[in-house]
C-alpha cells in the first residue's frame, strides 16, 4: 500500500506564548504553527476489531526517569522510535532523549511535540553516545555531546494528526503506523 502525505512548508514562527500558563513538558503548539505544519492528507482506516492486533513476540523498553527536566516530549519520541525499531526490525535499541530534547526544548522548558518528532528526520542518536546523565533540565538541554552522537536511525516522514478522540481512528493510526505521540 502506498501512503500519500500532504506536506506543507513548516512555519517556525512561534508568536508570543506565555510559558508560565502551562505546566512543564509538552507545550501545545500555537495556532499559527498548527495551521502551517505537516498534516496527514487522509484519516486512519476503521479498525477491524474482530481481528487481534498484537506485537509478535512482545518486547519491553528500558524504563527511564525524566526526573526534574521537562523532557517528557523527547522521552516519548525516543520511546516511540525504540518501539518502531522493535516492530519493524526486531532490534532492541536505546535512543537518547537528551539528544532530542537539547535540540527541541523551549527557553522556559518543555517542547512542542512537532519539534521533538522532527528530530528523527535528521536522525536519532544512541543513548550510549549521548547519555541523559542526571536528567536535570540543565543536563537535558546541554548540546555539548551532540557532535559525538552516533546516529542509529532516521525517520522517513512524520505528520501532525488532527485532534480526534475517536478510538477507532486512533487505533487505526496504531495499526497503520505502529503508534503516535499525543500530548
Amino acid at each position: 500500500m502506498t501512503v500519500s502525505l500532504l506536506l506543507k512548508k513548516t512555519n517556525m514562527e512561534t508568536g508570543s506564548l506565555d510559558l508560565q500558563s502551562f505546566g512543564k513538558g509538552c507545550i501545545p503548539a500555537p495556532e499559527n504553527i498548527k495551521a502551517e505544519h505537516y498534516r496527514l492528507a487522509f484519516g486512519a482506516p476503521q479498525v477491524d476489531w474482530s481481528k487481534p492486533y498484537m506485537v509478535e513476540n512482545g518486547f519491553k523498553l528500558k524504563i527511564r526517569d525524566q526526573k526534574t527536566s521537562s523532557s517528557c516530549t523527547a522521552q516519548a519520541t525516543s520511546y516511540y522510535c525504540e518501539a518502531l525499531e522493535q516492530i519493524d526490525n526486531k532490534k532492541s535499541e536505546n535512543y537518547s532523549a537528551r539528544y532530542i530534547y537539547s535540540q527541541s526544548h523551549l527557553p522556559g522548558g518543555g517542547a512542542y511535540i512537532y519539534k521533538a518528532m522532527s528530530i528523527p528526520l535528521k536522525g536519532v542518536a544512541s543513548a550510549d553516545s549521548v547519555p541523559d546523565g542526571d536528567s536535570t533540565e540543565q543536563t537535558m538541554t546541554d548540546t555539548s555531546l551532540n557532535a559525538q552522537g552516533v546516529i542509529e536511525a532516521k525517520a522517513k516522514f512524520y505528520a501532525q494528526l488532527a485532534n480526534n478522540h475517536s478510538i477507532d481512528e486512533l487505533a487505526g493510526f496504531v495499526e497503520r503506523y505502529g503508534g503516535f505521540i499525543y500530548g
